[in-house]
This record gives structure tokens, C-alpha cells and sequence, in this order.
């Protein structure tokens, strides 16, 4: 008997930046977070707290500390990137590993998170491509 643990399954998925965004898969969701004091990174978007989008939230430089939108909640970003989603960035393109459990209907919207709340009104695309791993 073996006392391996298999690997989780993920689903890799490709699209254009700052195209896109957001992305939501099913009840999971991720937002690009990119400031001018560290590399971007794919963000859970879901604030722990109270489910809160993490993505129209405000980031304070000096902190370090992203703002939750809903009940002000400060996260600090160190805390982000242990919640974040495996990624890289190829040109333009982000190549991301979603876990294999979250949904399989695929929706892109948001605006880029920097140094200040997201504006503007989220809009639907179709410009996320799934690839094989």
C-alpha cells in the first residue's frame, strides 16, 4: 500500500493581458494583481472574510495591504501570494493552473487592480483559450 499522495488535478488555461483580468471558473474567481512595487501575480479573488471581490478593492503601496471593497479588511499581499493561483506569463499571455475541482464554464471581466480601486463596468469576453497541459 502506498502512502502517496497523487498530485492534484489542474486545468490550464491561457488569455491575454489586460484584456482580461478576472476570471471566474465556476465559484472560484482571480484577479491580476499588478503594482508598481512587485511582480503581478494571479490573486484568489475571494476575500477570506466574507467572499468580498478582492478585485474592486483599493492597494496601498507603503502597507503593502490590499482593501476589501465590502467590510475594509486589510490583507497584506504577502498573504495574497500564499493564496494565489500557479502562473506565468508568456509575452502578453498568462498560462494558469486552475485547480481540476472548479467549474467548467469560463467567464473573463474586470479591469486591472493597481494602486487604486478598479474602474469602470466589468464586461464578458471570450477570449480565454483553454490548452493542454
Amino acid at each position: 500500500m502506498s502512502s502517496l499522495v497523487p498530485p492534484p488535478s489542474f486545468r490550464f488555461l491561457r488569455f491575454r493581458a489586460p484584456a482580461a483580468d478576472t476570471i471566474w471558473l465556476g465559484d472560484a474567481r482571480a484577479f491580476l494583481l499588478a503594482t508598481p512595487d512587485a511582480r503581478p501575480a494571479l490573486i484568489d479573488g475571494i476575500c477570506p472574510h466574507r467572499g468580498g471581490p478582492l478585485a474592486l478593492g483599493s492597494y496601498d503601496c507603503r502597507t503593502q495591504t490590499l482593501r476589501c471593497p465590502w467590510h475594509g479588511r486589510r490583507h497584506a499581499r504577502r498573504q495574497l501570494l500564499a493564496r494565489a493561483w500557479p502562473a506565468i506569463r508568456i509575452g502578453k499571455d498568462w498560462v494558469v493552473a486552475v485547480p481540476g475541482t472548479a467549474g467548467s464554464g469560463i467567464c473573463f471581466a474586470g479591469a486591472r487592480v493597481t494602486l487604486s480601486a478598479a474602474a469602470g463596468a466589468p464586461g464578458d469576453s471570450d477570449i480565454g483559450r483553454p490548452i493542454a497541459p
